[in-house]
């Protein structure tokens, strides 16, 4: 508080004197106490600032941010169980504006809080950070969803314990479950699981875990190197998706091109590298049953399957390939934040993949009575495990999409 002059009882000379300079000084220059509360990460917190009634509060919010200036935070005004949000318009008034009374202690609080967006499709949210310690799971029931969290630039799906206000990153985006990816990379020392949007690239994976693409490749089913801009939806045949970190590289470079539906997926592999196994390749990143599925050279030529790269022409380091198939069905099914995206036929039980699934999660097949399934329409239709795919993909409305999308739960899990 502000040190007054030492005053002399009765009615000095002195005394009069200083209680009249004093009071001068009371009207030019109130002094006011500030506590300054900064709800973000590596910012200095005042505490019980004292200054002259005649600043304005666009002096804190700069004070705020010193060392790091934080480009989205905003300021309120707490006084008395009130908490005001401030404006631009509002952090240039002085505190003489906020004081109530003239013998008020003037004891102010102010909070510098972190704004986050979060971007739904062409919808965009706005919140500020009610605390410094709120978490994932706070925030995604603060706008009442259960979808998950990622980073706008990075596609990491943010951990529910995870504190949103010690990440630098202020744009998020929400993903739905059946779209979350789980990876696991394998290298001599370590194993690392990440769960990244399915739109995450090789290279998002790689920026995660500060591998570093021109030394290093992850290796996919131990045969082929994908390449960095192929994104994490195409590796969705298992959960987790595995690879291996590798510093090697192969010499031989894939394209393949879905028929007529615009999809490429390139990758490296090896000289030795049969037509089948590539087919086989092919059709488990696209989706597709390999049933009646052919590869065919880009010109044309349809070679034999059990042909290696190096059959076909020792010298070539790029090959093109057309990936000829009937029209084609697959499925996705979705349990908590774990999917998987298998092949399917409309005269395939829904069971049948459920199956594979639960192998995948290591559940027992045998207490699938436990669990219920729902199509991933708008309506969250019930369904049963001993329906055909077929019927199943006739609950959507059309156009219908050439994946069918499920979701299975525990039923004391709602």
């Amino acid at each position: 508080m502000a040190v007054h002059a030492l005053e002399k009882s009765g009615n000095s000379q002195w005394g009069v004197r200083a209680r009249a300079d004093r009071m001068k000084r009371h009207h030019r220059a109130v002094v006011v106490a500030i506590e300054l509360i900064v709800n973000l990460p590596n910012l200095v917190r005042f505490n019980h600032m004292e200054t002259n009634e005649r600043e304005t509060l666009a002096r804190f919010e700069e004070h705020s941010n010193s060392g790091i200036r934080h480009p989205n935070t905003t300021m309120s005004f707490k006084k008395e169980n009130q908490s005001i949000p401030l404006s631009k318009h509002d952090v240039q008034k002085t505190l003489r504006t906020f004081c109530t009374t003239e013998n008020d202690e003037h004891n102010i609080r102010l909070a510098v809080s972190k704004v986050v967006t979060i971007h739904d499709g062409e919808k965009e949210t706005t919140i500020v950070l009610p605390k410094e310690s709120i978490t994932t799971r706070d925030l995604l029931k603060l706008i009442n969803t259960d979808r998950c969290l990622t980073a706008k630039e990075t596609k990491r799906i943010r951990k529910e314990n995870e504190v949103i206000s010690f990440i630098q990153k202020d744009k998020f985006l929400l993903v739905d479950r059946k779209d979350v990816c789980h990876v696991a990379i394998t290298s001599s020392a370590f194993v690392v699981e990440n769960c990244f949007s399915s739109n995450a690239t090789i290279v998002d994976v790689c920026n995660k875990q500060q591998i570093n693409l021109d030394a290093q490749y992850l290796l996919y089913l131990n045969q082929i190197i994908a390449a960095k801009e192929t994104q994490l939806i195409y590796f969705m045949a298992e959960t987790p998706i595995h690879f291996t970190t590798t510093e090697n590289s192969l010499p031989v470079t894939v394209r393949v091109n879905l028929d007529e539906h615009g999809k490429i997926i390139q990758f490296s592999c090896h000289r030795i590298m049969t037509v089948e196994r590539l087919c086989f390749i092919s059709c488990r990143l696209f989706s597709m049953s390999e049933d009646n599925a052919q590869l065919r050279l880009i010109d044309g030529t349809n070679p034999d399957e059990g042909l290696s790269m190096n059959d076909m022409d020792a010298t070539r380091t790029n090959f093109e390939f057309l990936l000829h198939s009937p029209p084609y069905l697959s499925c996705s099914i979705t349990y908590l934040d774990r999917t998987i995206v298998l092949p399917c036929h409309s005269e395939q039980l829904i069971s049948s993949l459920a199956k594979k699934f639960f192998e995948q999660l290591s559940i027992d097949f045998d207490r699938i009575d436990q669990f219920e399934l729902f199509a991933l329409d708008k309506d969250k239709t019930l369904l049963r495990f001993d329906m055909f795919v077929g019927d199943i993909k006739n609950v959507f409305p059309p156009p219908s999409s050439s994946n069918v999308a499920v979701e299975q739960k525990e039923k004391n899990f709602r």
